[in-house]
């Protein structure tokens, strides 16, 4: 049986193609209300590339989710 150990979203691509990141705070969205959690053993990763893709973030109300699984 294979673990997952790291969880990472990051890449410079993003700010070209910030849907990638969106659709990674839905994912995380989704994941907050089905009650899912990170585990303790996941190294959680986020570097969205830039400014302004973190700001797509909060402008949709996503960035609470991936607080909340420790990103």
């Amino acid at each position: 049986m294979a673990a997952v150990v790291i969880a990472a979203i990051t890449s410079c691509t993003n700010t070209s193609n910030p849907s990638v990141l969106m659709a990674a705070g839905l994912l995380a969205k989704k994941a907050v209300t089905l009650g899912l959690k990170r585990q303790p053993w996941v190294k959680a990763s986020l570097a969205p590339g830039s400014k302004v893709v973190s700001d797509y973030l909060a402008q949709a109300k996503l960035t609470p989710y991936l607080d909340e699984l420790v990103f």
